[in-house]
């Protein structure tokens, strides 16, 4: 043994050690190999239509409209102020009803109401008043928006009362002449109220929350 390591030199060591290094990294490149092919697969995948990355993004919205709808919800159900100025204006935007103003509409919440012996009331009624007077002509297309967007939104609030009627209508009251063949897109609301239920103070547990009614 010890003449064998005599007659070694140096072309001789890198010979064997080539011959023992070989057999490892030609393992270590068969491995590489793989995970790079695994690699194009995957960014294919991620990258190609109905791929990876598109399914994320999807999830993604998901989870954003999900938060948006539990935060509204919560708002609904403790801010409805708040919660009802958001759809109004929000169906403003949807609507021909430009210019409408906070100062164009009250929110008032009523103390809650017996319904029956274990549920009550909760109300909400939306007034539309220009400068805290008299009522004002809306577009018959901002108040669907707004109706449906205060109930498509949350979970509770539902409309109780509606009465509205046409303002050529209300002009031509003790008029004799005959009515116009066709009548404005101009509405004023009356009476517009939102009432969400829960079972009364004696009868509901910690926790029972609002309902739709």
């Amino acid at each position: 043994m010890k003449a064998l390591f005599r007659e070694l030199d140096l072309y001789k060591v890198i010979i064997l050690a080539s011959l023992v290094l070989l057999p490892v990294v030609g393992g270590w490149a068969y491995w590489l190999q793989g995970e790079l092919e695994q690699a194009r697969v995957a960014a294919h995948n991620a990258t190609k239509s109905g791929g990876d990355l598109e399914e994320i993004g999807k999830f993604m919205k998901a989870i954003e409209e999900q938060k948006g709808s539990n935060l509204r919800q919560q708002d609904s159900q403790e801010n409805p102020r708040v919660y009802f100025e958001q759809c109004i204006f929000g169906a403003q935007r949807k609507s021909a009803a430009g210019g409408l103003k906070r100062s164009d509409f009250i929110i008032d919440e009523d103390q809650p109401q017996r319904a029956g012996q274990k549920a009550e009331d909760r109300l909400v009624k939306v007034t539309f008043k220009r400068g805290g007077k008299e009522a004002f002509p809306l577009p018959r297309d901002f108040l669907l928006a707004m109706l449906f967007t205060c109930e498509a939104q949350s979970r509770i609030w539902k409309v109780r009362e509606l009465d509205i009627r046409n303002s050529t209508v209300k002009q031509r009251r003790g008029s004799r002449t005959a009515p116009p063949a066709e009548f404005a897109d101009e509405w004023v609301v009356r009476k517009m109220v939102f009432a969400a239920r829960r079972p009364s103070v004696r009868t509901r547990g910690r926790g029972d929350e609002w309902r739709a009614r």
